[in-house]
């Protein structure tokens, strides 16, 4: 699991297993943006995004995560037991 901003995509905290499968270091993610590590490309991370402001989560979309080898690897957020979670740094209203 990964649980970054919102708003930045910054990584705030990632799992044992997130390391693992993505081959990062916790070092080279914690307080970097998803999108300059190269974990996720600009045009997926806006289609998450988009899930994301039209209904609050993202649900049934597979998206390419890249790990520090170069290899894409999908994957497919879910509400309860996510891989990948945004978490926001505003309050919602």
């Amino acid at each position: 699991m990964a649980i970054s901003t919102v708003d930045e995509g910054k990584f705030i905290d990632v799992n044992e297993s997130f390391l693992l499968i993505s081959g990062y270091a916790r070092e080279e993610l914690i307080g970097h943006r998803s999108v300059d590590v190269g974990v996720i490309g600009p045009d997926e991370r806006a289609k998450v995004m988009e899930f994301i402001r039209r209904q609050g989560y993202v649900r049934n979309h597979e998206f390419p995560a890249v790990t520090r080898p170069g290899d894409a690897s999908p994957c497919s957020p879910r509400p309860t037991s996510s891989t990948w979670v945004e978490r926001t740094t505003s309050s919602r209203p």
